[in-house]
């Protein structure tokens, strides 16, 4: 679970620490290290479940010095040279509604819950809260946002084509990224698993989450992109309208 002795002395420390912070009922390792993937640079990520407020700068001060830490610009502590950041949440993750790509809720069900790892969990609050989300999100909720992601990746590409006669590269090519990711989350949804990411780790998950490694190649021509040309983005995203018809629209 810990790519090196630091981290886990690191996250031991930091976690040692809330145990003892009353209102905490749970604590579980996310990001890289809840994944197993962890690496040598990488910066540990403590999700602290708690009933009540939690003020991020005075917990990291008060940690930081308990641990014999210091504070990182973000409100993270630094112990044995490894930044472990606080992630608080009292597990009230539900849908944004909006634009899909400003709601997070399945990226947040995904590393709270799936892509985790338990360090401690007395009561076994954790495990009983986690199962809400298990096997999968409701029928009418997925079918809900489907339709919604849907259209929204059919906006952007308008959006794209519209941009790029004006010669609004850096826009348009936003809006092609914006519907890469609308992609990605259609896909996950279809398949009934949750994301790590819509950007990061796209041929990983591909290939090992999604299982469609035929899609890892077309997918980066499609978004591989002439430097500063606009009409270059529209053509890509005539690309991934492809795409969209071969991967995303059998059911």
């Amino acid at each position: 679970m810990y790519p090196t002795e630091d981290h886990e002395r690191a996250v031991t420390a930091v976690a040692g620490h809330f145990q003892a912070r009353r209102g905490v009922w749970a604590l579980v390792l996310v990001g890289s290290l809840g994944r197993g993937a962890g690496r040598v640079d990488s910066d540990a990520d403590l999700a602290i479940f708690l009933d009540g407020p939690f003020d991020l700068a005075a917990e990291a001060a008060a940690c930081a010095a308990a641990v014999g830490g210091t504070v990182s610009q973000n409100r993270g502590i630094v112990v044995h040279g490894v930044r472990v950041d606080l992630e608080p949440t009292e597990g009230d993750v539900r849908p944004l509604g909006g634009l899909a790509r400003l709601d997070p809720y399945e990226l947040e069900v995904g590393a709270l819950a799936i892509y985790a790892k338990p360090l401690w969990d007395p009561s076994g609050r954790w495990q009983a809260w986690r199962q809400q989300f298990l096997p999968y999100l409701p029928d009418a909720v997925r079918a809900e946002r489907m339709a919604v992601i849907a259209s929204d990746f059919e906006h952007n590409l308008r959006e794209v084509r519209r941009m790029a006669p004006q010669g609004e590269f850096f826009e348009a090519l936003l809006r092609l990224i914006y519907a890469q990711r609308y992609m990605m989350h259609f896909l996950f949804l279809r398949a009934r698993i949750y994301p790590v990411d819509y950007t990061k780790h796209v041929a990983w998950q591909c290939r090992e989450v999604l299982r469609l490694p035929e899609l890892v190649a077309p997918l980066q021509d499609a978004m591989a992109v002439a430097r500063g040309d606009a009409m270059a983005v529209a053509a890509k995203a005539d690309e991934l309208a492809v795409l969209w018809r071969r991967f995303c629209d059998e059911e």
